[in-house]
């Protein structure tokens, strides 16, 4: 890809480091709404689900709504491959 950009000596790293600062910050976005959103976190680590994520998901939205948002990263997931 790198090689088919105009200036990509410079665009090629500039756009790896976007990504990675892009990922870093909503990865620690998403850190900050999941504390605030666990009300018990001895409850959530006592669960038989081996996701603490997911059980997290499950008693805040619901089952419907932990199925939807799963469903929607394991999606994410398998598609940036």
């Amino acid at each position: 890809m790198s090689e088919e950009s105009l200036s990509s000596a410079h665009a090629a790293p500039l756009a790896i480091l976007i990504g990675v600062a892009g990922t870093a910050s909503l990865g620690w976005i998403l850190l900050i709404a999941a504390s605030f959103a666990t009300s018990s976190v001895s409850d959530v680590l006592a669960t038989t689900l081996p996701l603490q994520m997911g059980q997290l998901f499950l008693s805040t939205l619901g089952k419907r709504g932990m199925l939807i948002i799963w469903s929607f990263i394991i999606v994410v997931q398998v598609r940036s491959r």
